[in-house]
């Protein structure tokens, strides 16, 4: 049509070249009585942003790639509505699917997703958020979801996106006065099972909570704080979702279980089915699996360290990267590490004095958390180190690392802007690092291995890469391209470090990997799942403790066998985590 112009703009409304991605724009002397808006100043009539996102192509045409609108970021995470909608059109049943986006009170994104559902199907909203939480990362989770006999549609066939604000606020304004119809003694606008919730949060976090809206991520979660939240939160809500870290108090509270009904349930509620999150579940494997190793029981240990490394880079990007990206701040990243400096430091000093007593050499290496530079495979035990505080001493040194890296604006303004390709590419220059060093200052060793006991197996550099990997697994639950670059690196990495380092190490690693990026729970009765629990809560302790207790059980004269120890030491570290528990997190009534 003469006097149209289509162009692709930036931001900052310039032109931009051929193949580069912005706002479709179109200038016409036309448009006035199309949209009836008084006409903007143009040398050939109205401007119009459609919202569309595209590019020129070479041949001068425009090519539409999606919507302007449709890119929103959750927690810090950039995401594409068009990709929730089609993850919930897959699903069995759904005939049809519209997201939106929304923000609350507080100013944060939150996805509500409309849907058409297959009678004969009988889902319903809770059926759709737990088939979700199967294939998608959490913050791709709509936080409500609102079913239809249809969607409302514009006399164009496209859907009226302004009809489904409407019915979704009136939803909202339902369910707000649903909340309020319950009194609550103490909190004017808490119900009983909100109380409930809110008591679990604070004592789990020692923060305190500003509102019901609120999330256990946005209160302050982390990976030790989250289990001893899920071990009492399972008690009082049934089915609890695998994604109830993201919901709000309100929202868990409405699925707490009354008391008549929590006696109702008997011991068949101990054989329960349920889902299992598999994180959890490697968190107590890997444990169990490094200290098989130290106690000469098994030899997959090093496979265990490799699976805490990549479930702690997992659990940055699951539970405080969210709210480092909203805050603006590192705060959140550096609270975990007080509990495990605490208790080292703790430990540590109970062995300095038990090697003072026995007349023993003893490092100060693990008080400043310096223990993985040492080289165990020159000086042994005459170094008076403590070789298992090496993970403690990484750790440390990798988180502090991590919040250097966040404390920066253009490393957080990277990941806003594209999580998966800057993780990827994080992950992969940190790779080529720890190869890097190792050939440049010990070239002899990429040929002939990393010895057994050698610092190059315990300094950050080395496994700073496994912790991005654990964000490139996270992240990989967003579709089948993310799940095969995931397992592609994976098996890549593995292969390398097989070849570099101990060739047992990626075996139980690989596994673990893959299981998380294909499955993320699995079913098992409850009693099993509450072992697996139990032990991942007391991880930490468990770690710290099983090397001096067998020490301590071979000089009290106790003769076990092997398995023995074992035992009798791991379920000694669980029942202390469990009375420390008990102690500093009593039951809220």
């Amino acid at each position: 049509m003469a006097g149209v112009l289509a162009e692709v703009m930036s931001p900052n409304s310039q032109p931009l070249d051929i193949n580069e991605l912005g706002e479709v724009r179109i200038r016409s002397p036309y448009l006035v009585q199309i949209i009836g808006q008084p006409p903007i100043a143009s040398n050939i009539g109205q401007v119009y942003d459609t919202g569309d996102l595209g590019y020129r192509r070479p041949d001068g045409a425009i090519q539409l790639v999606g919507r302007q609108d449709d890119q929103v970021s959750v927690r810090g995470y950039r995401i594409e509505l068009s990709d929730v909608e089609r993850h919930l059109a897959q699903i069995e049943g759904v005939t049809a699917a519209c997201v939106l986006s929304e923000k609350d009170a507080q100013g944060r994104t939150f996805l509500f997703a409309h849907i058409v559902a297959d009678p004969a199907s009988n889902l319903d909203s809770t059926v759709l958020r737990n088939r979700m939480q199967a294939t998608v990362p959490s913050y791709m989770v709509p936080t409500s979801i609102l079913l239809h006999d249809r969607l409302p549609l514009l006399p164009n066939g496209k859907r009226n996106r302004a009809a489904l604000r409407i019915l979704q606020k009136s939803f909202q304004q339902d369910q707000a006065s649903a909340d309020m119809a319950t009194p609550a003694a103490g909190f004017s606008d808490f119900s009983a099972g909100e109380r409930a919730v809110l008591g679990i949060f604070e004592k789990t976090t020692g923060l305190k909570v500003d509102h019901k809206d609120q999330s256990f991520v946005e209160i302050g979660a982390d990976s030790l704080n989250y289990i001893q939240a899920l071990l009492r939160l399972e008690p009082i809500i049934p089915d609890l979702p695998t994604d109830w870290q993201d919901m709000s108090i309100a929202e868990l509270g409405r699925m707490v279980r009354t008391t008549s009904d929590s006696r109702g349930a008997g011991w068949t509620r101990l054989f329960r089915p349920v889902q299992a999150e598999l994180p959890v579940l490697l968190r107590a494997i890997a444990i169990l699996a490094i200290v098989a190793l130290h106690l000469h029981v098994g030899s997959l240990g090093g496979g265990g360290t490799f699976i805490l490394f990549m479930l702690m880079g997992y659990s940055i990007f699951r539970f405080q990267l969210p709210r480092v990206l909203s805050d603006e701040s590192i705060k959140g990243l550096l609270n975990p590490l007080v509990t495990v400096v605490i208790a080292t430091v703790l430990v540590s000093l109970l062995l300095w004095a038990a090697k003072v007593m026995q007349g023993e050499p003893f490092s100060l290496a693990s008080l400043f958390f310096v223990t993985n530079f040492l080289d165990f495979s020159a000086d042994g035990a005459a170094s008076g180190g403590f070789i298992w505080l090496w993970f403690i001493a990484c750790y440390v040194q990798i988180m502090l690392l991590c919040a250097l890296f966040l404390a920066l604006r253009s490393v957080r303004a990277l990941l806003k802007e594209n999580m998966p390709r800057a993780v990827t590419g994080i992950f992969l220059g940190s790779a080529i690092v720890k190869f890097g060093l190792i050939g440049l200052v010990n070239p002899e060793m990429l040929t002939s291995g990393v010895p057994l006991l050698n610092h190059w197996n315990y300094v950050p550099t080395t496994n700073f890469p496994t912790v991005m990997l654990g964000g490139v697994v996270y992240l990989a639950a967003s579709g089948a391209y993310s799940r095969t670059l995931c397992m592609a690196l994976t098996m890549l990495y593995a292969l390398a470090v097989g070849a570099v380092f101990d060739a047992n190490q990626p075996l139980l690693f690989v596994a673990g990997v893959t299981l998380i990026v294909f499955a993320r729970s699995v079913p098992m009765p409850f009693i099993l799942y509450w072992v697996f629990m139990q032990i991942s809560a007391a991880s930490l302790y468990i770690y710290l403790l099983h090397s001096p207790a067998f020490s301590f059980l071979r000089m009290a004269g106790l003769d076990l066998p092997p398995i023995g120890f074992y035992i009798l030491i791991v379920s000694g570290s669980v029942g202390f985590s469990v009375f420390l528990r008990a102690k500093l997190l009593p039951t809220p009534g």
